[in-house]
């Protein structure tokens, strides 16, 4: 039996080789199984070249945990994404990424609403135009979940610094600001590009939504859209908000809100959401706060890692509460501008580049494993001998561990950790399969000390000689353990 201990994460950087992008901020990070696709940002100034927007392409090879190969993607296309900052960049399962808006250094146009489609499988662009969608297509358009608070339009105003996330084969816009020209506008609308026929919605939502905001996150959670953070041209945010995609309704969530709970005012952070057995976790990193004044325009940059625990319930309802890991390792520097990813195949999350008054071009990896644990959970423990979860503390009872995620294979190895705090004999019980990390949920146990027959005593008619011969009698034993405490648990089988 083991001592609990706080679960750390771990701040690495793996050794990059290749052909390594120029620093940049403001860029799209977009993982693709083992690879992960860099696509624009402002890049720092290089070969007398000044700072700006960019449209160069890189991908970076993750499959070794030491090592990374970066490969910058040559152009075949006689048609290419414009250089822009601040866009979108979302990847679907068959293999593409969907870049949307964003800002550009065009004096004609600075904010942007066109969409581009990079399919990873041959490393070509391609334009909404390039796909047609069958009938079937069309009406899964027409049914889809979504239909009741869906109108067609067209494409959104153009904008940066929004945020979008995937869910049902939409690509979904919250936020950002834009507008005609050169002024800006702050929204709070939202907008679904259905992936199948690329045709244009706006999500007609209800209850209390998000003030208009920019630099925010927008991340999909089961079936929830969260909205953190962010500003506006008056204030920064500490707020977390979530849509219900069966009512489309809006609503705070203050236990996650304020500086109590969410922590200083935050803006131009990154953060990702991440399913963990059976729950969700949203992880944030960085990104500017504190207020802003002639000394410090852009306020203090922060390089802390934030989670978010999403407990949803039976009725769809979620209980959320922020947790702060301790920290170890090499921990980025701070920054704003940067993004993050998580990849499931080896637990980490990676992030590439950012600002804080200068240019990054590093790579970080921070190994949450522990954090979101494996792919299985445990969620009770139940004795064969006993009505609840108990046991004697000398051990040698049969229990039968339920949870969620369990493969049987011949080959699988199990262990189990019965982990308390010291002279405890209340427990928490982790499994672990093979060479996954420990369960990140924990079934609840207690121990109990076995009786010390010299401290206990039994009393009663039924132990007295000669009475009531072949009939039922009764009598009393007050069992004690060693430390002389009663006995509460029996086994009567």
């Amino acid at each position: 039996m083991k001592q609990q201990s706080p679960t750390k994460i771990r701040w690495e950087t793996p050794k990059c080789i290749g052909e390594i992008p120029p620093k940049r901020s403001g860029h799209s990070f977009t993982l693709c199984g083992s690879f992960a696709y860099l696509f624009g940002g402002c890049v720092s100034p290089r070969s007398g070249k000044l700072p700006g927007p960019t449209n160069d392409l890189f991908k970076v090879d993750m499959g070794s945990d030491t090592e990374y190969y970066w490969n910058k993607v040559t152009e075949q296309n006689t048609i290419l994404p414009c250089s822009r900052w601040h866009h979108s960049a979302n990847a679907v399962g068959d293999g593409r990424i969907i870049i949307f808006g964003g800002f550009s250094s065009s004096k004609t146009q600075k904010y942007l609403n066109d969409i581009w489609i990079l399919d990873t499988k041959t490393d070509k662009w391609l334009l909404p135009c390039d796909f047609k969608s069958s009938d079937e297509e069309k009406n899964d358009e027409i049914n889809c979940t979504w239909n009741k608070g869906l109108k067609r339009q067209e494409p959104p105003p153009p904008r940066g610094s929004h945020s979008a996330c995937i869910i049902d084969n939409f690509l979904i816009i919250f936020g950002g600001y834009g507008g005609s020209g050169y002024s800006r506008r702050d929204f709070n609308d939202m907008f679904a590009l259905c992936l199948k026929t690329f045709v244009w919605f706006t999500v007609n939502t209800n209850g209390n939504p998000p003030c208009a905001r920019s630099a925010h996150k927008c991340v999909h959670a089961k079936e929830k859209i969260y909205v953190m953070g962010g500003w506006d041209t008056s204030e920064q945010f500490d707020d977390v908000f979530v849509l219900d995609k069966s009512t489309l309704s809006w609503s705070k969530i203050e236990s996650a809100s304020g500086p109590e709970s969410w922590g200083p005012r935050r803006w131009n952070f990154s953060a990702v959401s991440v399913f963990a057995v059976p729950y969700w976790k949203i992880f944030v990193f960085g990104g500017n706060s504190g207020n802003l004044d002639q000394s410090r325009p852009q306020g203090y940059f922060r390089n802390d890692i934030q989670v978010l625990e999403c407990i949803f319930k039976d009725d769809n309802t979620a209980q959320t509460s922020w947790s702060r890991p301790p920290v170890v390792g090499n921990i980025p520097s701070p920054r704003s501008d940067t993004e993050m990813i998580y990849s499931s195949d080896t637990g980490k999350l990676i992030l590439f580049g950012g600002w804080s008054n200068k240019w990054f071009g590093d790579i970080n990896c921070c190994d949450v494993k522990e954090v979101v644990g494996p792919p299985y959970n445990v969620f009770s423990i139940q004795s064969l001998e006993w009505e609840s979860a108990i046991g004697p503390v000398t051990g040698n009872s049969q229990m039968i561990l339920k949870g969620k995620g369990f493969k049987s294979s011949c080959t699988t190895s199990a262990t189990i950790r019965f982990a308390c705090m010291k002279g405890s004999l209340e427990v928490e019980v982790k499994l672990k399969l093979s060479s996954q990390p420990y369960s990140n949920g924990v079934a609840k146990f207690s121990y109990f000390a076995v009786t010390d027959a010299r401290k206990t005593l039994a009393f009663g008619p039924g132990i007295l000689p000669g009475i009531a011969p072949f009939h039922p009698t009764s009598f009393i034993i007050q069992a004690k353990d060693r430390f002389s405490n009663d006995r509460t648990f029996f086994n009567h089988r």
